[in-house]
């Protein structure tokens, strides 16, 4: 997942939904976010990610401003992807009018692209 902001609510739940699916639909073993430099908001909702650990691997990564300015928002797995213009924030998904493009399948330049992303971050500590 690449996206600048998340907030509590969302944090909240994204982690309820993998519970409730893990086992029965959802396949997960690695939950990699990147997001822009944490501030407070975001940390707290890391820290609700961070419970996902005695289920699958949490990973997150930033990026400052000093090396890049993250304004990309995508959510992707080996098979799907969706590039969006909506933040992991209550109010771009539920609030805010959004766009976004879902892809049946994730090209393999959008997985270089993202990898490289992730190659710029710095790991952020749960």
């Amino acid at each position: 997942m690449i996206s600048p902001w998340i907030d509590q609510r969302t944090a909240q739940n994204m982690k309820n939904g993998i519970l409730q699916g893990l086992g029965d639909y959802i396949k997960i073993a690695t939950l990699r976010i990147v997001i822009k430099s944490p501030d407070r908001k975001t940390r707290n909702a890391l820290k609700t990610l961070a419970e996902l650990r005695d289920y699958i691997d949490v990973e997150v990564g930033y990026i400052t401003g000093e090396r890049l300015s993250l304004h990309a928002k995508t959510y992707h797995n080996e098979k799907t992807a969706i590039i969006t213009s909506a933040n992991l924030l209550y109010r771009s998904l539920w609030r805010n009018f959004e766009l976004g493009m879902y892809l049946h399948q994730t090209p393999l330049m959008l997985q270089q692209i993202i990898e490289e992303i992730w190659q710029q971050t710095q790991p952020y500590e749960l």
